[in-house]
């Protein structure tokens, strides 16, 4: 059988360190800020700082261009980067220049609540001609859903791997041709 607990019969419960701990967690995020009025105002001062792994810093210091004018170029960076046990996935994010209730109308695609549409362009494994085919359709069937009246739909459009940094195209020649 298990161990029984001791009950306290008078007094308050001991306090483990576990608990300490969190309490003092709480203490140091909650600080207290005078207001002009003189009442004292609670604000959190919490901010999560993200970690990368060491796969992903290691990509990131290869990768020396954050950003590149085609592609084709930008697939083949990326190609070189695959540090992933699996086929990686090649993914092209699009920020549109969308307001917050305004839709457009791509089949089964639909930007998020930031307007930034994710589509999976293809595997990695998969030729670069063909990666930069397909990536080039999907661009052309977004710019064929621009909302009238938009002269730059499209904010910005970058490409990455499943766990890869990503690089920014710009934006040049989508806007010059279309």
């Amino acid at each position: 059988m298990g161990q029984q607990k001791s009950r306290i019969i008078s007094g308050e419960p001991e306090i483990t360190k576990k608990e300490k701990a969190i309490k003092e967690k709480k203490k140091v995020e909650q600080s207290e800020i005078p207001t002009s009025v003189g009442k004292a105002k609670k604000i959190k001062k919490t901010k999560k700082v993200r970690t990368r792994s060491k796969k992903y810093q290691a990509a990131k210091k290869k990768l020396k261009i954050k950003s590149t004018t085609s592609a084709k170029k930008a697939i083949e960076l990326l190609k070189e980067l695959v540090d992933t046990p699996f086929d990686s996935t090649l993914e092209a994010h699009i920020a549109l220049n969308l307001k917050p209730k305004e839709t457009i109308d791509l089949k089964k695609i639909k930007p998020d609540a930031s307007g930034v549409i994710h589509l999976k362009v293809g595997k990695v494994s998969e030729m670069t001609q063909k990666l930069v085919q397909k990536f080039e359709d999907l661009l052309e069937q977004t710019l064929k859903s621009k909302a009238s009246g938009k002269k730059d739909f499209i904010k910005s459009i970058a490409l990455c791997t499943t766990q890869s940094p990503s690089i920014k195209i710009s934006l040049k020649e989508f806007h010059d041709s279309k």
